[in-house]
């Protein structure tokens, strides 16, 4: 599709399209057929979309700002809304094995970090793999900057 009128590589552009796809999202969120999908997932499928369909640029320092800021900022927020009596509840033994899994893969990465000869900074190195093989790559990226690794 050519959406030449539209100027996609606008900051503002993006800023408007984007606060547009939450409030939309949000608000799907609450009707009875958006609470069985989440206001997160439709808010995903709708960026897609308008990616895809050249509404939204692939690439843009408005993304690195929201990144930066606002994702960790978001985190915290929902995590203050959780019931973790409702999550160790409904979780079960999910949530054990989880926790067998990241007590396995600290005592691995402790062993060998003593074990296996290193390059400098072999204790930033253990700490970064480990926290990457128990939360995935954004564990990967949050335990890099913050030792200082790039």
């Amino acid at each position: 599709m050519n959406f030449s009128a539209l100027n996609t590589e606008s900051a503002l552009y993006i800023w408007v399209v984007l606060a547009l796809l939450v409030l939309l999202s949000m608000w799907a969120g609450h009707q009875s057929w958006g609470r069985k999908a989440g206001s997160t997932i439709i808010v995903i499928i709708l960026g897609f979309i308008l990616g895809n369909v050249g509404l939204l640029p692939s690439t843009s320092d408005t993304y690195s700002i929201i990144w930066g800021q606002f994702v960790p900022l978001a985190i915290p927020l929902l995590l203050l809304q959780a019931d973790i009596r409702k999550i160790i509840r409904e979780s079960g033994p999910t949530l054990v094995a989880f926790l067998i899994g990241g007590v396995g893969t600290v005592l691995g990465a402790l062993i060998a970090f003593f074990l296996i000869t290193l390059p400098d900074r072999a204790a930033d190195l253990t700490g970064i793999f480990a926290a990457t093989f128990i939360g995935g790559g954004m564990n990967f990226v949050a335990v890099s900057q913050s030792v200082g690794l790039t």
